[in-house]
C-alpha cells in the first residue's frame, strides 16, 4: 500500500489508485494519516473535517469512520486499519507505506550526514526528500481549522528541506544549477529571507555579482512594500559582503557563518558625546 499526502491526497494499492469516497471521508483519512500509528481524539478528527461547530459531533464523525472504514476493509491487505481507541480512533501503516513518514526519515539521514559533514550523502537524502512533493499537502482537498494547522506545519518543513537542499547543493559547488531552482522559490515565498541569502550567495558563486545585489534590492522593497519591515540582519550582513566582495563568500563554509556582523561605530556620535 501507497499513502500519498505530499500533493493530491491518494491510496495506492498495486499501484492503483483506491476510491477513499466523498471529501469528507478523505480529509478524515488525510487527518488520521497526519498521526498515523497514534491515536488521536474525536475533537481533533471534527475540527479537521469540518469547518464549524456539529450539533451532534461525535454521531457524525462515527458515520464518516464507518463510511471509510468499509472502503477501506475491501481493498486493504491485513484487516482493519482503522482501530477504535479509548476517545478517538488509530490508523496503522507499515514503515514505508506514507510519503511523510519517508519524507521525515530521509530528513533525519541528511541531518546526520551535515554533522558529520559528509555533504554528498546530505544532499542526495534531501534531493529524495523534496522530490517527494508533488504539489502542497493534500492539495486540493477539504480541511478545518485543526488539519490546516497540520498542514501549515507540514509546508514550512517542505521549505526548511528546500533551503537545506539547496544551501548543501551550494556548498557542494553546485551555485550554478542551483540559482535556477532558487529564483523559481522566491518569486513563489517572495518573503522567505533565507531563500534568498541562497539565492545571493548562487549568483556571487556564479560570477553573477551584479545579479546578486539586484536580488538584495528586490527583496528589500518586497519587504518593505508587503510588510513595511527591513531586510533582517544576516540579509544586511550578506548585501555588505557581496557589496565589498568579502573572501569569505567563496570558502566551503555554511552559509550562515559567511556574512559578517555589520561594522559598529568606533567612537560616540558628537549628539551622545558627554558634556
Amino acid at each position: 500500500m501507497e499513502f500519498r499526502l505530499l500533493g493530491a491526497m491518494e491510496v495506492l494499492k498495486d499501484g492503483t489508485r483506491v476510491n477513499l469516497g466523498g471529501a469528507r471521508e478523505q480529509t478524515l483519512l488525510g487527518a488520521l494519516l497526519l498521526h498515523a500509528n497514534e491515536p488521536v481524539s474525536v475533537g481533533y478528527l471534527v475540527e479537521s473535517v469540518w469547518d464549524r461547530p456539529l450539533a451532534s459531533p461525535e454521531t457524525n464523525l462515527r458515520s464518516y469512520v464507518s463510511r471509510l472504514r468499509r472502503r477501506l476493509h475491501a481493498v486493504l491487505d491485513g484487516g482493519d486499519r482503522l482501530l477504535t481507541r479509548s476517545g478517538g480512533y488509530l490508523f496503522v501503516v507499515q514503515s514505508g507505506e506514507l510519503d511523510t513518514e519517508v519524507f521525515e526519515r530521509l530528513l533525519d539521514d541528511a541531518e546526520r550526514e551535515l554533522a558529520a559533514d559528509d555533504l554528498p550523502r546530505a544532499v542526495t537524502a534531501l534531493r529524495q526528500a523534496v522530490g517527494l512533493w508533488q504539489g502542497a499537502p493534500m492539495q486540493g482537498g477539504r480541511a478545518g481549522p485543526a488539519l490546516r494547522s497540520e498542514l501549515t506545519r507540514l509546508s514550512e518543513r517542505r521549505l526548511w528541506a528546500l533551503e537545506q537542499y539547496h544551501h548543501t547543493r551550494i556548498r557542494l559547488g553546485e551555485h550554478a544549477a542551483a540559482s535556477d531552482d532558487l529564483h523559481w522559490l522566491v518569486t513563489h515565498h517572495p518573503l522567505r529571507e533565507e531563500l534568498w541569502a541562497l539565492l545571493m550567495v548562487a549568483l556571487y558563486r556564479s560570477g553573477r555579482r551584479a545579479e546578486a545585489l539586484d536580488a538584495y534590492t528586490r527583496v528589500r522593497r518586497r519587504l518593505a512594500d508587503e510588510l513595511g519591515i527591513a531586510p533582517g540582519p544576516r540579509l544586511r550582513q550578506l548585501h555588505a559582503a557581496v557589496l565589498h566582495d568579502n573572501p569569505v563568500l567563496a570558502l566551503r563554509r555554511p552559509i550562515g557563518d559567511l556574512a559578517e556582523p555589520e561594522p559598529q561605530p568606533t567612537h560616540l556620535s558628537r549628539q551622545s558625546q558627554p558634556t
